[in-house]
């Protein structure tokens, strides 16, 4: 834990925090199996002890890979022991994802002004890349761990995600994102629809339309996906929404499937999910 804090060397913050998952998840197992000393009491307080210090690094730390591998922990965490947390703990990691994504939104508007700049070149432009792609990584970090905290907690959390929607709205926009960019604005959509469809209800409207652009999007296998998966969901959840533009729908998923090379490795995932939402419209909506 101490060395949460080595701020000599990222590469041992990130050896330190992908540690405490895999503590947690032994002192779990000795609980489950009895052995002497362990106990649910046990466990809570270093739950309590881990979770505490890695909110304090997060909090503090800059370099974007150790931040990268503290939100996954805190995702670890959670998926391990979502009973763990109080609502307390549960607001401070939100606002830690709050404070993590405005800072990827500062940076990425500071990436459009480089590239605006007259000094913009070859070699600056595929540094701009790389940034952009470990930030992309980092935002989908951010993204998982919003949708395991739905997974685990329903609705009851939907407050604190909503509170953090203005740094994905960006996302969406197609004429400033890129194709990846969409996919994980999409992906949080997914979850929040299909582990919070209550609270998520008032979004369904203006996603359906994005849902459908994105999953007919050329050349994005991995946003056509995702986006194939988000209709399924609405025809399960919200079947009176999807109804109006079924046919246009039905449609665009059929063309997925029977397209030349739908079966292939670089599209087999966009397949099984048009195939699992094909059969969700014919359940839902029957012939």
């Amino acid at each position: 834990v101490p060395l949460l804090k080595f701020f000599c060397w990222e590469d041992v913050r990130i050896a330190a925090v992908n540690s405490l998952e895999p503590l947690l998840r032994s002192a779990k197992l000795a609980t489950q199996k009895q052995v002497a000393g362990a106990s649910v009491q046990f466990c809570h307080e270093m739950f309590t002890y881990l979770w505490q210090h890695l909110m304090t690094a997060l909090g503090k730390e800059s370099e974007p890979a150790v931040i990268d591998s503290m939100v996954e922990a805190v995702r670890d965490i959670v998926d391990l022991m979502p009973e763990m947390l109080t609502d307390e703990q549960k607001a401070h990691a939100f606002k830690a994802m709050e404070k993590v994504m405005a800072q990827c939104l500062e940076r990425r508007t500071e990436r459009l002004k480089r590239k605006q700049s007259e000094d913009f070149d070859e070699e600056e432009a595929e540094a701009l890349r790389e940034e952009n792609e470990l930030e992309e990584e980092l935002v989908q970090q951010v993204a998982n761990t919003l949708g395991t905290m739905l997974k685990q907690y329903k609705d009851a959390v939907m407050p604190l995600v909503e509170a953090m929607l203005p740094g994905f709205y960006p996302m969406l926009d197609k004429s400033k994102s890129t194709a990846e960019e969409r996919r994980i604005a999409l992906g949080l959509m997914d979850d929040m629809l299909e582990y919070a469809p209550s609270t998520s209800a008032k979004f369904v409207k203006q996603m359906v339309p994005l849902f459908m652009e994105a999953m007919m999007e050329p050349g994005s296998p991995d946003l056509n996906q995702c986006a194939v998966y988000g209709l399924g969901i609405v025809a399960v959840n919200f079947s009176a929404e999807l109804a109006p533009v079924l046919q246009q729908v039905l449609e665009g998923v059929v063309a997925l499937v029977q397209a030349p090379d739908a079966r292939s490795k670089e599209h087999e995932h966009r397949f099984d999910n048009a195939i699992s939402t094909l059969g969700k419209l014919m359940a839902t909506y029957g012939e």
